[in-house]
């Protein structure tokens, strides 16, 4: 029977490690941040108002022929374009209305 050969080598496994916190400072973000729940807000619109809401959701709707638009998405669409737009013309339009 052959004789057995003595293990002399050392595994990577066996070496002491340096922790990972050590080495990385950075902090770990482990959750995902909430988003908030929107807020629920009612606007009284007189007839015109309703009309003209209807008209510019039924133009919307006719050029998204994939997807309908809502009204809430449509006044979602209004406010981010008012954002971008001169408060002056926005002033005098709210007066105007």
């Amino acid at each position: 029977m052959p004789s057995k050969k003595k293990i002399t080598g050392q595994s990577n496994l066996t070496a002491p490690s340096e922790p990972l916190a050590k080495t990385n400072s950075e902090p770990l973000n482990l959750t995902t941040p909430q988003q908030k729940k929107p807020r629920l807000k009612n606007f009284l619109l007189n007839d015109l108002d309703c009309d003209r809401l209807g008209r510019l959701l039924q133009e919307a709707n006719r050029n998204s022929p994939y997807k309908k638009i809502s009204e809430t998405a449509l006044i979602r669409a209004l406010l981010l374009l008012a954002g971008k737009m001169d408060i002056e013309r926005i002033v005098k339009a709210a007066r105007d209305a």
